[in-house]
Parts: C-alpha cells; structure tokens; sequence
C-alpha cells in the first residue's frame, strides 16, 4: 500500500526571481506604460494591463498569457526594457 501526502507550503518574499504579479499591481509597470497609452487601443491597454509581471534572474519579463510561445512577451534588463519591448510591436504596425 503506498500513502501520499500532500503538503502545501505559502512562501513570502519581496518581488525577486519568478514572483509573478499582474501589472496592474506594478506601479513601476504602469508608470513606464503610460509614454505608449496614447499610441494603443483601448484592447491593448486591457491585454497590458491584465498581463503578468515577473524576474527570472536579472531579466524582467511581461506576458500576456500562459503561453510564451504564442502570448504576447516584452523583456528586459529594467520593468521599463521590458515595457517597451512589451509594446514595440504595436506601435510599428501603426506606423
């Protein structure tokens, strides 16, 4: 007969490597965004804004959803890289 048990252990730290937040709740997310606001749709102020924001080592990245490989990505060395990288992409095709 085999037992298993599962434990479940809650863990609190300040945002360092693979925390992950929306960036609705990253004031220095949402300050670095607001330059690109007027340049977006209101779709695509949602997608940003209901996006995940985490460090993996000394690289910041926002996600638009689960999915890297087909979710929308922006990375960087700072919470801004990372926002401009997030962005660039719709602000080329408007151009």
């Amino acid at each position: 007969m085999q037992i298993v048990v599962e434990v479940t252990v809650r863990m609190y730290w300040s945002m360092t490597s693979m925390d992950v937040l929306t960036v609705i709740q990253c004031d220095e997310a949402i300050r670095a965004f607001e330059p690109w606001r007027g340049f977006l749709s209101e779709e695509r102020i949602a997608k940003f804004e209901r996006s995940t924001i985490s460090k993996d080592g000394k690289e910041w990245c926002i996600l638009s959803g689960p999915d890297l490989t087909r979710d929308r990505a922006g990375f960087g060395d700072s919470i801004e890289e990372a926002v401009r990288d997030f962005v660039s992409p719709y602000i080329r095709r408007q151009a």
